[in-house]
């Protein structure tokens, strides 16, 4: 069973979504974010972010030893891209030792804008 991110998005909106990392900031080389429709490896990715060590925004005010917060930005173009409805986001994080831990897949809610989208 996936967690749940507090958050409900929006298409074609830019928000910022806090998501909490629980792993050392200090250990990770390489940190995925890939948002999918169903909650399944094969499933295709609709988003895929990529961000390497020292590029990752971080909430500074949420960190400690063992975990960070992201404040993981999405453009309206990437909003877009979601469907109406439950989505998913699966995290792949690759240590500065190589190693790959496994990460929890979340989901969340999309809603259509206001006026609507034409989904």
């Amino acid at each position: 069973m996936p967690g749940k991110i507090q958050a409900t998005v929006k298409r074609n909106t830019t928000p910022t979504l806090p998501v909490t990392v629980y792993l050392p900031l200090s250990q990770i080389k390489r940190l995925e974010f890939i948002f999918k429709k169903k909650c399944t490896e094969s499933h295709p990715a609709l988003v895929h972010k990529v961000f390497t060590a020292g590029k990752i925004p971080v909430d500074d005010s949420v960190t400690s030893d063992s975990y960070f917060r992201v404040l993981l930005p999405l453009t309206a173009k990437e909003t877009a891209c979601f469907q109406v409805g439950e989505m998913f986001m699966d995290t792949h994080a690759e240590l500065t030792d190589g190693t790959v831990p496994e990460t929890e897949i979340v989901c969340f809610n999309v809603t259509p804008t206001l006026f609507g989208d034409g989904v």
